[in-house]
């Protein structure tokens, strides 16, 4: 009978258990209610600064080309939908406590909801901030070389034709028409694929398009996604097998590990021979161009008959017996172009109206001059553009009467023309300097400054930036003449290598030695320097400088080490022999660059003429306050250098108008009252600088004062800024800022970017109070052209927009301003012309930013190019009819008349363009992306939905007039 009770009393227990722990825990919802909804914003808000974290690691991924782990994404998306969920929870709060009897009345059923839903999603939260903790979000960047054929979201091709990474196809052969070039890159395409044809062979004369052609068959190859691994590499007249191993590395993504030639070989041999990852062959092409010699593949680390991969060769050359030398399977000779083909050429690049009959006689007399040359005839054509017809009679004269002899004959003829109607001896100079960098060098326009102004090549200028106008004027004008080439770096130049050995001819007359050493003790095979002007060698190896050499008549002297990389802990360092510099009296600029240097010589002291010294990518041991000697020096450069004081001395150097610090991460400490001591500054470089202003810097020594922001306030000719403040405690006093021209400023943080030098007036903030923007907006705003802020608590833009502060940002970029819900209140103001120069709108992470414009300022949009939407979660539409503002009446068509690129990713709420506009124009777009827009079911306001109108033959669909092909693939 007990043991029955018993039973029955632990069935009775386990019953009532399970009965009253639910009913417990639905009343500890009521009862908990106001624990539970902060516990849930609590875990909001530690789950936005981890998101805040995350997220720009992933920006800074994104920015350095590298791809965003899977589960990064997946977790990001996760903890944006989860943050707008408790939002609404929150809301929901708020209008419970104002809904009965303003709050007086309880309402038990929705408070019993809210926290049962808090509740939970306070667990979800907690969880995904322990999900958060990531060993990195991003996989290293994908190599050039590595192809990979591009998820297509949207293209806009030129002719209609569907890319898909976005990039335009030029025409449909890629050579103008020309048929003879079209009929080459068909064959050349014919033997690419064929399996059986291993190298293929490029040859013909310098200027003819060699490169143009191997540069098509790169892109095609590209873009047909034949090859797992694509490489271009650029050979030049004297290899380097060192250089050649390393630009093929870059591009395959390959870090050697070791530094002997037959090493590095063997290791970009095993490099080649991966597969797959289903164990299948790769198909491997690598292009060679610019081969002068032949080239043996083997000590390059290219041995086909061990690849077990598709491995081809293409190369380049001006000869076909290297070609031949180098066992290629099939060769294409490059032939002048026909005179037809000439002749369309020359009329399009002079831009001969056709029916200007008159110019049709001389231009097929300067045409039989050019001898078919592509080279020789747009650079006659060009000079010749717009002139009038005794300007063409003139130049026939001129290149009838050249008497040079040669193969190359012709295009230096048209190429000495062309140098000698340079208008001035100043432009001149600025092409005959370019000759001094290596062949197929990026040459910064800005050393073309720096160097111009040190050997006075600049006539009537009051200060640098007049001498910078004048640079840029002048490559402007020698590119126009096809005297210079563009080059893929911003602010760089390039120079054809036949213009360059032409540039040498000229130079060389004028006392210029430029020289490619396998030691720098080569150069001793001249019996004398006392003719030489300029002096530029590339050095390759480690050696100790010559001593004891004269050259009275010096001015120019530049050494670039071209095997140095910085941090590379086992380069030996240069030697400068103590009398080095002693028989230079006359130099005036002085340039090191990629080189370790034990010390500077003591010689270097008695320089007295030197103007400029450039010691830029070195890394500087032993002293370098025998600088300050040098009492008449105007630039000083140690930009992205090994340096970690810079020393007192410097000081004296009251003649110094530019200084340059760009990138010496190292550096901490300049000492006080140096900066304030260089009176005659104009222009001053430290982004990219560790210095803590005004702070005590610690070290074996005790502590010592960094300088201040008081020091900037008496350079009275301070021009150029470019300055990190990394933390957000400003001085109280910016008038330093009041008066310069060109700046790039970044308050609490860093802000990457791509370029050596800021030409751009840039301003950016990253702080969680706006008062740091204020304090310096008040400086800055009404000059700033790049505007980038991430700014916790920026409710809006509107003091800004009164002030007439935005007027000139031509770039504007918001991350993360977690409380802006509108730019702007225009109700009753004037707006069209407020953004007119905006040509970049970039915005991310703007949590409540529910539209971007209203329409009377999108009105006014009228020159921008590119527009950026990104995680934005409150976006509904992107341009609003603003009721009550003096916003137009909605209208069936709305015209964004230069927009080329639009990016629209990861919107939750995004129904519509505009809602009040029917039918969006975009007569200029090119690329746009759509990405993660569940609620957008239509690209205009009153279309069928988007996913139904997607389904027809092609699975593409067209938008703005059949411009834009949109792909439905996710």
């Amino acid at each position: 009978m007990a043991v029955a009770v018993d039973i029955a009393g632990s069935v009775v227990g386990k019953i009532v258990e399970y009965l009253v722990a639910p009913i417990g825990r639905q009343f500890g919802y009521l009862f908990r209610y106001n624990r539970n909804i902060e516990n849930m914003r609590s875990q909001v808000e530690k789950l936005k600064d981890k998101r805040d974290g995350v997220q720009g690691e992933v920006d800074a991924a994104i920015r350095n080309c590298e791809t965003v782990k899977a589960d990064v994404t997946t977790w990001l998306t996760s903890v944006d939908s989860n943050e707008v969920a408790a939002q609404k929870i929150l809301e929901d709060k708020e209008k419970v406590g104002k809904g009965c009897l303003n709050g007086w009345c309880l309402n038990i059923k929705s408070r019993y909801s809210l926290s049962r839903k808090a509740s939970k999603k306070a667990q979800n939260l907690a969880k995904l901030l322990v999900d958060g903790k990531f060993e990195g979000v991003a996989y290293p960047r994908t190599p050039m070389g590595i192809v990979r054929t591009p998820q297509m979201v949207v293209e806009t091709p030129v002719d209609g034709k569907v890319q898909g990474d976005g990039i335009q196809e030029a025409s449909e052969d890629g050579f103008g028409g020309f048929e003879s070039r079209s009929l080459i890159i068909r064959d050349l395409m014919k033997a690419i694929k064929d399996d059986n044809v291993r190298k293929i062979g490029i040859w013909g004369m310098g200027g003819v398009g060699k490169t143009t052609m191997a540069k098509e068959v790169f892109e095609r190859v590209r873009k047909d996604g034949i090859f797992d691994e694509l490489v271009m590499v650029v050979v030049s007249q004297k290899p380097d097998l060192k250089k050649v191993q390393g630009d093929i590395a870059e591009l395959l993504g390959l870090r050697f590990e070791e530094q002997s030639l037959f090493a590095r070989a063997c290791q970009l041999q095993k490099r080649l021979t991966q597969k797959r990852p289903n164990g299948k062959p790769k198909k491997i092409l690598i292009i060679l161009d610019d081969v002068w010699t032949s080239l043996n593949l083997k000590d390059v680390g290219i041995n086909l008959e061990e690849v077990d991969n598709i491995c081809k060769i293409l190369l380049t050359s001006r000869e076909k017996d290297v070609c031949d030398q180098m066992g290629t399977d099939k060769t294409f000779p490059i032939n002048v172009l026909a005179m037809e083909e000439a002749r369309n050429l020359f009329q399009e690049t002079a831009r001969i109206p056709s029916g200007a009959t008159d110019f049709f006689s001389i231009a097929e007399d300067i045409l039989n001059e050019c001898g078919g040359l592509p080279l020789a005839i747009t650079t006659i054509a060009s000079l010749l553009a717009n002139k009038c017809k005794e300007a063409w009679m003139m130049v026939h004269r001129e290149l009838k009467a050249s008497d040079l002899q040669g193969e190359y004959a012709k295009v230096y003829g048209t190429l000495q023309v062309s140098y000698d109607f340079l208008r001035t001896e100043e432009i001149k100079n600025c092409f005959l300097l370019c000759c001094l960098f290596p062949e197929d060098f990026d040459i910064p326009i800005e050393d073309l400054v720096r160097f111009g102004v040190g050997i006075k090549m600049f006539r009537n200028i009051n200060n640098l930036h007049e001498a910078r106008q004048n640079a840029h004027a002048h490559v402007e004008m020698l590119r126009n003449s096809n005297l210079l080439l563009e080059s893929v770096i911003i602010d760089c130049v390039k120079m054809h290598d036949l213009v360059r050995d032409f540039a040498l001819s000229i130079a060389c007359k004028g006392q210029f030695l430029v020289r490619l050493c396998t030691g720098i003790k080569e150069w001793l095979i001249e019996d004398t320097y006392e003719q030489y002007t300029s002096i530029s060698l590339q050095c390759y190896e480690k050696d100790e400088l010559p001593d004891g050499i004269k050259c009275p008549n010096l001015k120019l002297m530049q050494l670039i080490g071209l095997d140095y990389e910085l941090g590379d802990l086992d380069y030996e360092s240069l030697k400068f022999p103590e009398s080095f510099f002693g028989g230079m009296k006359k130099l005036r600029v002085l340039g090191l660059t990629c080189m370790s240097i034990q010390s500077l010589p003591g010689s270097l002291q008695f320089l007295t003429n030197l103007r400029t010294v450039s010691l830029n990518e070195c890394k500087l041991e032993g002293d370098l306050s025998m600088i300050a000697k040098l009492e008449v020096l105007e630039i000083l450069s140690f930009a992205n250098s090994e340096i970690q004081d810079l020393p007192i001395e410097i000081g004296k150097l009251s003649r110094l108008r530019l200084l340059d610090l760009t990138g010496s991460s190292k550096l901490h400490r300049i000492p006080p009252c140096l900066l304030s001591s260089l009176i005659h500054l104009e222009e001053l470089y430290l982004r990219g600088t560790s210095i803590c202003w005004a702070e005590q810097i610690h070290d074996d020594g005790g502590s010592e004062m960094n300088a201040s922001f008081a020091e900037l306030k008496v350079l009275s000719n301070l021009l150029v800024i470019e300055i990190d403040i990394p933390n957000v405690v400003l001085p109280v006093d910016l008038i330093f800022l009041e008066k310069v021209e060109r700046f790039y400023v970044c308050v609490g943080g860093t802000y990457e970017i791509d370029v050596k030098h800021v030409f751009q007036n840039t301003l950016c903030c990253m702080a969680d109070e706006s008062a740091v923007l204020e304090v310096v907006f008040h400086v800055l705003g009404k000059k700033t052209e790049v505007l980038y802020l991430k700014v916790r608590d920026l409710k809006n833009l509107q003091k800004e927009f009164e002030r007439e502060e935005l007027l000139k940002v031509r770039d504007l970029e918001l991350q993360s301003c977690d409380e802006m819900m509108s730019f702007v209140n225009t109700v009753g103001r004037q707006t069209a012309n407020v953004f007119q120069n905006l040509e970049s709108l970039c915005l991310s992470d703007m949590s409540k930013l529910k539209s971007i414009f209203p329409l009377s300022i999108a009105s006014g949009l009228i020159n921008l190019k590119r527009l950026k939407v990104i995680r934005c979660q409150a976006m509904e539409e992107l341009f609003t009819k603003e009721i009550g503002g003096e916003d137009m009446e909605a209208a069936r068509t709305f015209v964004f008349p230069r927009i080329e690129s639009l990016h629209l990713k990861g919107l939750p709420s995004l129904v519509s363009f505009c809602k009040a506009v029917d039918e969006i124009e975009l007569p200029q777009l090119e690329v746009m992306k759509l990405l993660r827009l569940p609620k957008i079911t239509s690209i205009y306001s009153k279309t069928e939905d988007l996913a139904a109108e997607c389904q027809h033959a092609s699975s593409e669909h067209c938008f703005f007039k059949g411009k834009v092909c949109c792909s439905t693939n996710t």
